[in-house]
């Protein structure tokens, strides 16, 4: 959570000074979308967890099994954010 409000944060700033001068910081809008797809991608880990069941046994949990299941699901996830967040930029 503490990344989509830094996120949020930051998209809100650069609006605000778009607003005044027209222009913006460019700074700022890519801090906020960098932060915005890296609290989407914990979310969907942290999705894919709960699915799995991990709430129901998480005092059992091994690590190291788990990282074989969630690793190449979390790496799809990010790696899909990354390109939908250089879409954005693309013009």
């Amino acid at each position: 959570m503490g990344l989509q409000a830094f996120a949020i944060s930051c998209q809100l700033l650069h609006n605000v000074n778009y607003a005044s001068d027209g222009k913006g910081l460019i700074v700022l809008d890519v801090f906020g979308t960098i932060f915005d797809l890296l609290s989407e991608c914990v979310m969907s880990m942290v999705v894919l967890m709960l699915a799995n069941g991990w709430y129901t046994r998480f005092k059992t949990y091994d690590l190291d099994d788990g990282m074989e299941t969630y690793a190449p699901l979390f790496l799809l996830v990010v790696m899909l954010h990354v390109v939908f967040g250089a879409l954005s930029f693309i013009d």
